[in-house]
């Protein structure tokens, strides 16, 4: 399933919600695998406030975006990822 995720994620914009049901899994499976794949080196999880120069890291800028909770994440393979589901070559 690992490689399932990873080939999704490479190829583009996807909902959480639409990837779960293509998996066949509940949408808190999916972030626990999420979660777990980013521990693992195979994806990077860009938030929108972490990456916005002059927004704050969640939230000590005071930017209010509530520690990030209610704005969209991105998620992005890494080199490592790129490998297991063979773009990296």
């Amino acid at each position: 399933m690992m490689q399932s995720i990873l080939e999704r994620i490479g190829a583009g914009a996807f909902t959480l919600p639409s990837l779960a049901m293509e998996l066949g899994i509940s949408r808190e499976s999916l972030l626990d695998r999420l979660a777990l794949m980013e521990r693992l080196g195979y994806i990077a999880c860009e938030r929108p406030c972490e990456t916005v120069p002059g927004r704050c890291r969640c939230c000590s800028g005071g930017c209010g975006c509530g520690g990030a909770a209610d704005l969209p994440v991105r998620y992005v393979l890494t080199a490592k990822g790129k490998r297991l589901c063979g773009r990296g070559r």
